[in-house]
């Protein structure tokens, strides 16, 4: 390969900022694990690389000029970098000097560096002089070529430099002369990411170049310096976090700060950009790639501190991290583990105060004592979780945690796993199962309401992906961000200071409240959320503001504009009315012209596409798969006329929608575009609803759960109704004999919470068939007012193992009496098989007498299923004849065509 010429200069690389890098005690690869020919060295890596998976060699196949250049392909894990030099001759940092080479990569990222000696400056932790990378350009293009040049950079190496020393010397809080400076080596961070990656280097430049005379120079060592301690030299230069949390409010460089993350899941951080979101929860420690991305893109990032958290620094390279990550599903098992991270984390950090988050399933009140940010949620969608007491659970979490910090909830955006793979096993062809928009923002009205300062969006696929669902997911997601953004003030910095019902019970009212303007959003509740949104029918709605004085306007904020809204003088106060009002609304109270104005302009993006237009595009979606279902139902002989009618007229008001927002009429269009919305959500209630009518469980069976899976549920249907069931396979479901039913494999759980009492019996006082049921009792120890709320599911029955087969059915059936509601937690009873789990779960709270259940289910794979009965909260249950019983699906199910 041809380079330039090479001086023997020994590598010493200081604990820094983003401008240096860290050599790693221990590190995976060394120079003398692994070579590489052409002058090239390895100094260091955090990434896993074995030695089979490393290549490097000259090569005469490819190359930018003759006759060869320098090949390496290797495989790595997670991590940040894999540091590779070349020596050159020392020279003086000057303007003129810039440095180049040509590289061409399978992958973008690759970053070009100087190293710079200091030759009149100790390196506190090491024997020699300090040295100092400065940050050159990135390789970007993977088809072709390209110059790594610092001629293109934005400032000259003798800027960079200055810029470095004075973060050295806040660091390290000592002296640092950049006086007789020189570039000795040139560096590049190969890393791009876990994967295989190929690249090759050819013709290193280094143009204006002023030879530095290194025998010359005088390098002073202090002793002192040296011994700095690396507790002590943290201490050194810490600066206050970017982020930090005031009450239950987090703040970003002093500004209340709305959260709106996704899960990542490989998509570019453009895109994501695109869709909306100001922050990405990553699974691992963020590379430097991925933080340079979220700093360009003025995006945050929320990860788990490194695993060197404790031992090494973590330096300003991280600071586009809000929040560092302490774990998932955590719970009282945790509580140590985090305490350590935490006390570990601290010492490293770099930025003092920095939050760190925690996503809790329960034990809210331990975990808070080391989480600066809970965040919590559930998956109603699909489920038996009544998606409009979301609310209600999250307010609930926030009295369980005890402690004034915010609060995140979850999003749910896609239909559980669980669900989908009990819809895979029972068929074969599983047509596109996307959510509904009506859904996702019916849950993000919930979490405001709840009082949660962000949003975590769960995504389990990518949202780059070519398929209708992730395209419309996609789409929804930006539309929903779009409205989120202009409620962002409210959300952030604002308080809820009032929950209500109308007077007609039919509708929730939240108000938020800041010091220039209040937010009402109103939500129609049907309690069937959780499988259909948006049925309600459009109808005037009056609500009374009492603190609304004559000089505030009232605006309807739709997707089209704020409209100004009626309001008149009553008893009560003044009263507002919307005409033609839906099942999610957001009104907006103020006489501040800067709200109003900032909030007008949030609709005039430019370069983006209007709220109206993307709904319009996600009603022509969903208007496109209601076609799709009706004719499949026709074909099977379960035709639905009174949702083919709504069909009907959606359409016919979606094609007046268009033509109106094709005038520019967007105002007229959003009444029309509601009315069709309305009406294909009333359509896909009818289909369900009347699937469902014979079945005593809202979860009997995952081919319930979306409208799409309506045709596979009547295939399967008429496919049982000619088979024969086999007979019980569950021991000891009877309840009959204890001895029975231990020697079976049931078992008793109770958690080791002094705050309740439980109680477990083979009670005689109500039967549905035999002498005894199994009674479940869970009392509050102490009687007081106010019973405290549940936070850990304080007893549990789990059955004995029945053995079953991919390619059967299972249905398990039940009774259970709750005579009284129970108290102190939503779930209630919920039944759970192993199959499915929770988020397939029956939840039950109360019932009029013995009530049946029932849940079909297919098994993926030969297994032993279980079942499990939790009390969650206070109360007593009764439950008898359970029984499992199994038939044989000779062939899988496929979709109607």
């Amino acid at each position: 390969m041809k380079s330039a010429s090479i001086c023997s200069h020994p590598i010493s690389i200081p604990i820094g900022f983003c401008l240096v890098w860290l050599l790693f005690a221990g590190s995976p690869l060394s120079a003398q694990t692994l070579s590489i020919p052409d002058g090239w060295t390895l100094e260091e890596t955090d990434c896993q690389i074995p030695a089979r998976n490393w290549v490097a060699r000259e090569s005469v196949e490819q190359f930018h000029s003759a006759p060869d250049s320098t090949h390496i392909h290797f495989r790595a894990s997670y991590g940040t970098r894999v540091m590779i030099s070349h020596a050159v001759t020392p020279a003086r940092v000057i303007e003129e000097l810039r440095p180049a080479l040509w590289v061409q990569g399978t992958r973008p990222g690759i970053q070009l560096y100087a190293r710079v000696v200091l030759p009149q400056t100790s390196d506190p932790l090491q024997t020699g002089p300090m040295s100092v990378l400065l940050p050159g350009p990135v390789c970007e293009d993977v088809t072709e070529w390209q110059k790594l040049d610092f001629a293109d950079s934005e400032k000259p190496l003798p800027e960079l430099l200055e810029e470095a020393v004075w973060k050295l010397r806040a660091r390290y809080n000592q002296r640092v002369d950049s006086s007789g400076a020189y570039v000795d080596k040139l560096v590049l961070n190969i890393y791009t990411g876990p994967g295989t990656s190929s690249l090759w280097i050819d013709d290193i430049e280094v143009p204006g170049a002023v030879i530095a005379n290194t025998t010359d120079q005088a390098v002073r060592h202090d002793p002192q310096v040296r011994q700095v301690a690396w507790e002590q030299e943290l201490d050194f230069g810490r600066r206050p976090a970017l982020t930090k949390v005031n009450s239950t409010i987090l703040e970003v460089r002093g500004q209340p700060f709305f959260v709106r993350s996704i899960q990542h899941n490989g998509e570019p951080f453009e895109l994501l950009r695109g869709l909306g979101f100001n922050t990405i929860e990553l699974p691992v420690t963020a590379t430097v790639q991925q933080l340079r991305q979220a700093e360009r893109l003025d995006m945050w990032i929320v990860c788990p501190a490194p695993q060197s958290a404790g031992l090494e620094p973590l330096t300003a390279e991280f600071d586009r991290v809000l929040a560092w990550s302490l774990g998932e599903e955590l719970d009282h098992h945790d509580v140590e583990r985090i305490a350590a991270t935490r006390r570990e984390v601290e010492h490293s950090d770099f930025r003092e105060g920095r939050p760190m988050v925690g996503f809790a399933n329960s034990a809210l009140s331990d975990l808070s004592r080391h989480c600066d940010i809970l965040s919590v949620g559930v998956e109603p969608i699909g489920g038996s979780f009544i998606l409009s007491q979301y609310s209600d659970w999250i307010e609930q979490r926030a009295r369980l945690a005890d402690k004034n910090l915010p609060l995140w909830a979850s999003i749910q955006t896609q239909l559980p796993q669980s669900i989908r793979a009990q819809a895979a096993a029972m068929a074969n062809g599983v047509p596109p199962l996307p959510v509904e928009a009506a859904q996702i923002k019916y849950l993000a009205y919930e979490a405001i309401a709840g009082g949660a300062r962000g949003m975590r969006f769960l995504s389990h696929s990518r949202l780059d992906a070519s398929d209708p669902v992730a395209r419309l997911r996609s789409l929804t997601l930006r539309w929903l961000n779009a409205h989120l953004r202009q409620l962002e003030p409210w959300v952030a910095g604002g308080a809820v200071v009032d929950r209500e019902q109308s007077s007609d019970r039919d509708r929730q009212l939240t108000t938020l409240a800041t010091s220039r303007a209040r937010l009402v959003l109103i939500q129609q509740a049907t309690q069937l959320e959780q499988l259909v949104a948006g049925d309600t029918p459009l109808n005037s709605f009056q609500f009374s503001d009492h603190s609304l004085n004559t000089s505030e306007g009232v605006y309807h904020l739709t997707e089209s504009g704020m409209m100004p809204l009626d309001q008149g003088r009553v008893m009560t106060g003044n009263e507002i009315t919307i005409d033609q009002c839906g099942s999610l609304e957001a009104v907006l109270i103020t006489q501040e012209p800067v709200v109003i104005n900032r909030l007008a302009e949030s609709y005039l993006r430019a370069g983006e596409q209007s709220q109206s237009q993307m709904r319009l595009d996600i009603v022509r979606q969903w208007m496109v798969i209601s076609q799709l279902i009706m004719e499949q139902l026709t074909r099977i002989g379960q035709a639905e006329p009174a949702a083919s009618g709504a069909i009907n007229e959606a359409n016919n008001a979606l094609r007046q929608a268009q033509a109106l927002i094709d005038q520019g009429s967007a105002m007229t269009a959003g009444e029309l575009l509601g009315r069709a919305e309305q009406q294909l959500a009333s359509a896909r209630r009818t289909i369900l609803s009347n699937a469902r009518e014979p079945f005593v469980s809202s979860t009997s069976s995952p081919l319930l759960s979306h409208v799409s899976l309506v045709p596979l549920h009547f295939a399967l249907i008429n496919r049982i109704d000619s088979q024969a069931w086999q007979a019980n396979g569950l021991a000891g479901g009877d309840f009959e004999n204890l001895e029975h039913m231990t020697s079976n494999g049931w078992e008793n759980h109770r958690a080791n919470d002094d705050r309740v009492s439980t109680h477990v019996e083979l009670a005689t006082s109500s039967v549905v068939d035999g002498e005894r049921a199994l009674l479940l009792s869970v009392q509050p120890s102490r009687e007081g007012p106010e019973q405290p709320l549940v936070d850990r599911t304080p007893l549990w029955i789990r059955s004995g193992p029945v053995p079953v087969r991919a390619g059967q059915l299972v249905r398990i059936h039940g009774w259970i009496k709750v005579d009284q509601p129970i108290r102190g937690s939503l779930d209630g009873l919920m039944i759970m098989d192993s199959i499915g789990g929770n988020l397939t779960g029956e939840r039950i709270n109360v019932t009029s007498g013995w009530q049946e259940f029932s849940m079909y289910r297919s098994p993926a794979r030969d297994m032993e299923l279980t079942l499990t009965f939790a009390l969650t909260g206070y109360g007593q249950v009764q439950i008898d004849e359970v029984q499992v019983r199994v038939l044989d699906l000779t062939e899988p199910l496929r979709q109607a065509r």
